[in-house]
């Protein structure tokens, strides 16, 4: 199945290929862990994902690389929060993210469903306050794309913020959430992704990529209706 971007999300796309490479950055913070094993230096990884953390005396960051799978793309998107210490402590947020990742899901009875995530090239540190600590929004694009065979195929798009949140008390987390509602002609689709990277203490860090789904359509009074909450792409932890 062949998924189809529009021209200008195409474009930029593009441009970030070119202008930002493969969505890695040189890293002079120790590498504390990884899953899967040396994720972050091997020439090929296995899995739809990379997680890792970093750690020194001024910032501990999680980190998340989303791999593409089937797609013969060696693209991944990246996203990575800093928790900024001093002392010891959590002072602020940083946030680093950059990239473009696919993914195809064959699901039941030949439906295949695309997920195209995109993030443009972004880096900040020093958050806005909120209460009990800081907070950093940064731009995403999602984009979803569901064939039935017989029936046709739907697709949406969306532009979530992803949000990024370090607490005084040692609480991090980034999260990005999108759900898209969509109909065109005999088709209809409903779409919920998530992508969540968190951690309580700083130390053992948590990881979840989903998407729940609820399409259907008809053609020649031949009808279909599939619904999936637990459509998952990768769920773990890692210390």
């Amino acid at each position: 199945m062949s998924f189809l971007l529009s021209p200008c999300i195409g474009l930029l796309l593009f441009m970030a290929q070119v202008c930002f490479g493969d969505g890695s950055r040189a890293l002079n913070i120790p590498v504390i862990a990884t899953q899967p094993h040396n994720c972050l230096y091997a020439k090929k990884t296995y899995g739809p994902y990379c997680w890792y953390i970093l750690r020194n005396n001024h910032q501990i960051n999680g980190g998340m690389r989303l791999l593409a799978n089937g797609t013969n793309l060696p693209n991944f998107a990246s996203l990575e929060i800093s928790a900024i210490l001093k002392g010891g402590r959590p002072v602020q947020v940083g946030v680093w993210a950059q990239g473009y990742t696919a993914y195809d899901l064959k699901l039941t009875g030949g439906i295949i469903t695309a997920f195209n995530f995109y993030i443009p090239p972004f880096s900040q540190e020093l958050g806005r306050p909120i209460k009990g600590g800081w907070e950093i929004n940064l731009p995403t694009m999602v984009q979803i794309s569901t064939e039935i065979p017989d029936i046709g195929r739907i697709s949406d798009e969306d532009h979530p913020n992803a949000t990024a949140i370090v607490n005084a008390n040692g609480n991090a987390r980034l999260e990005i959430s999108s759900e898209m509602v969509t109909s065109y002609y005999n088709m209809t689709s409903k779409c919920k992704v998530a992508i969540l990277m968190s951690s309580e203490d700083l130390v053992t860090w948590h990881y979840e990529a989903y998407l729940t789904l609820d399409v259907g359509g008809t053609r020649g009074g031949y009808s279909v209706h599939y619904t999936n909450d637990d459509l998952v792409i990768f769920s773990g932890t890692l210390k």
